[in-house]
């Protein structure tokens, strides 16, 4: 017995490992096997975004009517445009960078919400075609289980490296909070040392939106189970910027939070421009206005016109005469409508 434990853990041959790697990496189907059987969502995408090829896991999160439009398609059509242009910026990055990172939270085309990992690495085909890799791992448990919030700070730290959003975790129990580098950039806090409180993130926040906040955030008063906050925050410079606060809450067995952790982005362009928009909104409004009102003092003069003719006229004109005059009030009429139908359409926002 002693013999037979001895000769199993005799360190084995280098070179037969070798071999043996060797043939594995040459099987024509491990490169199939593999990319089949993972359980992270695997594409490539071509320079117009295309998805090119694509594993059993990135099919499964699409309803099977839809299997026959993503070969060939970027598939960015089937989300919000908010979503769709997050996706094609990190394609962006990736092909001009050679590699992006992100932590997203997606609502997928088969109704499942989740948070993934996704990691994009450019490449070139033996024909010298540039195309890039996407893996995405379903993170969801990391951000909704506490367990998964307990793991060690390297994975943590390679679950978040190289994202375009801030990571953020607020313990209940000891009222601490966590900032990654990048929350703290978005925040403006350049002082490697800082430890952020609760206090201090309150203090940042725009007046106007701290009620918004307490009601989310509040220790008593939180009800969800998700957070979805757009807020401003003041940065050390002293001005604002816009921020997403995303975030969900870990309960004990009895309901109450006890944690709650999540994302924070920098939105503050987004926003700016649909403060650019909204005010040429309005200016169109205005415009629309002003322009359906004196297009309509002259067509109600017409009008007026034409009933004080045929009203002291009629029976003094010629028939034919009096057709034509009835036409031009019809006409009026209806012009006069299409003007307010007009002004109704540019309201529409």
């Amino acid at each position: 017995m002693a013999k037979r434990l001895a000769r199993q853990t005799e360190v084995p041959d280098p070179g037969a490992f070798r071999t043996a790697h060797q043939s594995v990496i040459e099987t024509p189907d491990y490169f199939d096997l593999v990319v089949r059987n993972i359980p992270d969502l695997v594409f490539v995408k071509d320079e117009q975004f295309r998805i090119v090829m694509a594993n059993p896991a990135f099919f499964n999160v699409y309803p099977p009517e839809m299997h026959d439009k993503i070969i060939g398609y970027t598939t960015v059509e089937e989300y919000p445009p908010e979503q769709a242009e997050g996706f094609l910026h990190h394609d962006r990055l990736a092909f001009d960078e050679g590699e992006s990172t992100t932590v997203e939270t997606i609502d997928m085309p088969n109704g499942e919400r989740i948070t993934l990992l996704t990691r994009k690495i450019r490449f070139e085909s033996v024909a010298k075609e540039r195309f890039i890799v996407g893996i995405g791992r379903d993170i969801t448990h990391l951000i909704a289980g506490q367990e998964a919030l307990q793991i060690s700070e390297e994975r943590y730290a390679l679950a978040v490296a190289g994202s375009s959003v801030g990571i953020w975790d607020w313990d209940f129990s000891n009222d601490e909070m966590f900032w990654s580098d990048r929350a703290k950039e978005i925040l403006g806090i350049t002082d490697p040392s800082f430890k952020p409180t609760t206090r201090h993130f309150r203090e940042l926040v725009h007046p106007e939106d701290l009620p918004l906040l307490r009601q989310q955030l509040g220790r008593d008063g939180f009800k969800k189970s998700q957070i979805d906050i757009e807020m401003r925050v003041r940065r050390s410079t002293g001005a604002f910027a816009w921020i997403h606060l995303r975030g969900r809450a870990i309960r004990d067995d009895h309901g109450a939070v006890k944690r709650l952790a999540g994302s924070v982005d920098d939105i503050t362009v987004r926003r700016t421009n649909q403060t650019k928009l909204m005010r040429s909104y309005e200016q169109l409004d205005e415009f629309a206005y002003i322009a359906s009102h004196d297009l309509k003092q002259p067509l109600r003069g017409i009008y007026s016109l034409v009933q004080f003719i045929q009203e002291d006229w009629a029976d003094k004109l010629p028939a034919a005469l009096g057709e034509r005059i009835s036409k031009i009030g019809a006409l009026a009429t209806q012009s006069e409508r299409m003007v307010a139908n007009l002004l109704e359409f540019a309201r529409v926002s």
